[in-house]
């Protein structure tokens, strides 16, 4: 038989410690020797210390992923991201044909800072760092001031 020296000096035997499958949702074991469907093996603190049944573990998954699983999450916020590129690009391909046509663009720099800026707000509202702040009223300006210089080319 195996022996194991343990941290308090004792040798024990090493037969009980054989690796059985754990489900990390559940925190329950399958136990091999007794050919048992589920055994718990101990639960985390997390659940109060108390084996939890089927219906308590889907309840709480629903909960947690009531906004979408974190796959979910990551393909909005890139999508988001990829989106706000087509009015970009957009924006300085009819900048470009204003310039070339004689035309003042201030409308769409106006656009343009205005979509730096609502996401310098963003970012400012969530960190509450002061360069946030500063850049999101700085973009702000300018968009007030290209806005201003379109409403009186049109008066």
């Amino acid at each position: 038989m195996n022996k194991l020296e343990t941290l308090d000096g004792k040798r024990r035997s090493t037969q009980n410690l054989t690796r059985r499958p754990v489900d990390k949702n559940t925190w329950q074991c399958y136990n091999v020797d007794t050919k048992k469907t589920w055994q718990s093996c101990g639960t985390p603190a997390r659940h109060g210390g108390k084996n939890m049944n089927k219906d308590e573990i889907l309840a709480k998954s629903r909960a947690e992923n009531a906004g979408g699983d974190e796959r979910e999450k990551k393909l909005r916020v890139h999508r988001d991201a990829f989106m706000a590129w087509g009015p970009i690009l957009l924006g300085f391909a009819m900048m470009v044909i204003k310039l070339c046509k004689g035309q003042s663009p201030a409308d769409i720099i106006s656009i343009l800072f205005g979509m730096v800026a609502m996401a310098e707000l963003y970012n400012a509202i969530q960190t509450r760092k002061k360069l946030h702040i500063v850049l999101a009223a700085a973009y702000f300006l300018l968009t007030g001031y290209y806005f201003y210089r379109f409403c009186a080319g049109i008066f």
